[in-house]
């Protein structure tokens, strides 16, 4: 799977998951993104776990993440946004976009209920408001990761 040895993907996606849980939405090529998003679903389910006591949940967290602060990260602010939530913890959002080189998709995979959301919307607005410094290119990206967050809210 991804020409990879299997150290070489675990070390991958580990990596991967961790700066995911920092910076809770990254851009990636659409096999990496649906590959990654089984771990990024486990890290929640086992940070869910240890705040209840579970050592095990604890364990499988500090073995997946790499830093501290994803570690913590993990178990006291996402673990708590999504302690009513069963499953369905990231969203996956095609960019318009390929990647230079290989011509690869590229991806947004993020953890829902982010606060990119709303700066996103605020940056947007505050564009618009002044129309001597809108990019064009930019509003354009913008518009389409809206309306692909709201086909993948509505599915």
């Amino acid at each position: 799977v991804l020409g990879r040895h299997y150290k070489q993907r675990w070390h991958l996606f580990r990596t991967m998951a961790t700066q995911l849980v920092q910076h809770e939405r990254i851009y990636t090529t659409q096999a990496k993104a649906l590959m990654l998003r089984g771990y990024a679903e486990r890290i929640i389910k086992h940070a869910k776990r240890s705040t209840q006591g579970i050592n095990a949940g604890t364990n499988e967290v500090n073995r997946v993440l790499t830093t501290d602060l994803a570690r913590k990260k993990a178990t006291l602010e996402l673990a708590a946004r999504f302690k009513d939530q069963r499953c369905n913890f990231t969203r996956v959002s095609k960019v318009k976009y390929r990647r230079r080189g290989d011509n690869a998709p590229v991806v947004i995979i993020e953890y829902r209920g982010n606060e990119y959301e709303k700066y996103e919307r605020q940056k947007h607005d505050e564009l618009l408001k002044n129309p001597k410094h809108v990019d064009v290119v930019q509003l354009a990206t913008y518009a389409e990761t809206l309306e692909a967050k709201l086909l993948n809210e509505h599915r």
